[in-house]
């Protein structure tokens, strides 16, 4: 039988852990939402970054199509007899998208998108063919991701219309 002091000694150990756990609760909830402040802000500041790359490339990209020769530099070679030969403009590599499968890595999603912005860098492809270019390279994950989402939008073209508006 339990005698009305252990019983009353249990009661206070029981509401001491009670309160202990609502106070670990209370600190648990306020980290998350610090986290989460923490989180929103870094997002902020990334799509702020994208956006300037963005920006960057499309001007870069205007200033390439409106010099002369179509966008492309042309280098000339002089022969003895004072006449210049056209040297072969050097191709840039073919475009190789690095697989993408939608983990749950934040670090590695943020590797492949910077790795596929150096690509599209390099390469002048337009804002579709961009598009095109990475859902191709999507697996497991991503790939049930981007259908879903062309099935949400059947009676658009396409979900996103760059590689900027499909980072976002």
């Amino acid at each position: 039988m339990v005698t009305p002091m252990a019983q009353e000694s249990e009661q206070i150990t029981l509401a001491n852990i009670l309160r202990e756990m609502k106070v670990s609760r209370r600190e648990t909830f306020d980290q998350l939402r610090a986290d989460r402040r923490q989180s929103e802000i870094f997002l902020q500041e990334h799509i702020q970054r994208l956006e300037l790359r963005e920006d960057e490339r499309r001007r870069r990209r205007s200033c390439s199509e409106d010099s002369s020769h179509g966008g492309r530099r042309r280098r000339h070679v002089h022969d003895g007899g004072g006449r210049r030969n056209q040297l072969p403009q050097r191709q840039p590599p073919p475009i190789k998208i690095p697989k993408f499968k939608g983990e749950n890595d934040p670090n590695l999603y943020i590797e492949w998108e910077q790795k596929v912005d150096q690509i599209f860098n390099i390469h002048l492809v337009s804002d579709q063919e961009q598009v095109d270019l990475v859902v191709l390279e999507f697996e497991n994950f991503a790939m049930t991701w981007w259908h879903q989402l062309c099935m949400d939008n059947i009676n658009q073209e396409s979900p996103a219309a760059s590689w900027m508006e499909l980072k976002l």
